[in-house]
């Protein structure tokens, strides 16, 4: 007996009774498996089945540029691969996918789920090989919501790297005070290395305090990481990942939320650094601090004229201040260190000495 959808094929015969699909044993079945519904819910497709392939950047991965970078970071967060190669990413911002498929010139549709709790998701699914191949070269392995390693971004690339982990996992809360509002940004990872590497990047670009705090809830086995900056470091942070804009691509959002707040930032007196430390009651960075405290202590009684400065576009002091005594090695030695040379002092107490070391070694000198 042929097959009733038309297709010409022989059917096979039925070994055993089965009412739900009307076979009788001993006789040959109406259809082929998967047969059924040829010709009522769809039209008869006769030969190999077409595929239409969606076209893709499958070289974007291969060299860094600033929309590679934001892209992944927001696969690094809000994406994962499959072992069947394939690329998916989900999150609330519609923003977001639309993004990774501007970047990877995508012709796949955004896909909208509504879940029975919270809001709609947007989602993104892309089967793409070699795109997979070269995530997992760059250390996006399947399952890493544990094991994510700290990637390696070239440091001209770490500000759209970042924009694009704090899109995914970072969050940004807006404190109220009695004075005006407090900015506090966060970074919520399950990787623990993950979680190391960034506050370690963080610190050390824009040479602030960042906190990194363990955290685990009832009921849940595996705990998770955050890392958090405060007010000024916060501001620090936004004027970095945001001071660039030829790449435009940014969730809105959170950067609608840092434009809430004030954002200048406090400068040194002196130099005119900006104060990523800063101390309520301080007004100098910590190069300047042990000669502005030393010299505005003699100020007092004297009232002797504030130095003059001259500060490059770099921020980095050109003039040398008149000496706190008559020595010339004082001045020599303490500017120096603040430039990055050597002279006799600073040889003298060791390459790790600070400036205040310097500063309170050429006081003693001159007292004696």
């Amino acid at each position: 007996m042929l097959c009733a959808c038309g297709c010409g094929q022989p059917t096979k015969i039925a070994n055993r009774n089965d009412p739900h699909y009307g076979h009788i044993k001993g006789q040959p079945v109406k259809y082929l498996k998967g047969h059924h519904w040829r010709g009522t819910k769809r039209p008869l497709k006769l030969g190999r089945k077409c595929v239409r392939r969606l076209s893709i950047n499958t070289s974007i991965f291969h060299s860094w540029s600033p929309p590679m970078a934001y892209a992944l970071g927001i696969i690094a967060t809000d994406g994962w691969v499959t072992t069947s190669h394939k690329l998916s990413l989900t999150n609330t911002d519609q923003e977001m996918p639309e993004a990774l498929k501007s970047i990877l010139s995508s012709e796949a549709p955004i896909i909208i789920q509504y879940p029975l709790v919270g809001k709609p998701q947007h989602g993104i699914h892309i089967r793409c090989r070699d795109i997979c191949l070269d995530l997992e070269r760059l250390g996006i392995k399947p399952n890493k919501s544990l094991t994510l390693p700290w990637i390696n971004v070239p440091d001209g690339m770490m500000s759209f790297f970042l924009r694009g982990v704090f899109d995914g996992d970072g969050s940004v809360i807006l404190q109220s005070t009695s004075n005006s509002p407090k900015l506090s940004v966060s970074f919520t990872t399950g990787s623990y290395q993950f979680a190391i590497g960034l506050q370690a990047t963080i610190k050390h670009m824009l040479n602030c305090n960042v906190g990194l705090y363990r955290t685990t809830n009832k009921g849940r086995v595996n705990p998770y990481f955050h890392v958090v900056m405060h007010h000024h470091a916060s501001i620090a942070f936004y004027h970095w990942i945001y001071g660039n804009m030829s790449m435009s691509f940014h969730l809105s959002r959170k950067k609608a939320q840092f434009e809430k707040a004030d954002l200048t930032m406090p400068v040194c007196i002196v130099c005119g650094c900006s104060l990523v430390r800063y101390k309520k009651g301080t007004h100098y960075c910590h190069v300047c601090s042990p000669y502005w405290e030393y010299n505005h202590k003699r100020s007092q009684d004297t009232q002797s004229a504030s130095p003059q400065h001259d500060v490059s576009s770099t921020g980095i002091l050109t003039s040398i201040f008149p000496s706190c005594c008559s020595a010339p090695s004082c001045t020599q030695a303490f500017w120096s260190y603040s430039v990055g040379t050597t002279s006799p002092i600073s040889q003298e107490l060791g390459t790790k000495a600070s400036s205040r070391m310097i500063f309170r070694h050429c006081k003693r000198s001159c007292n004696n």
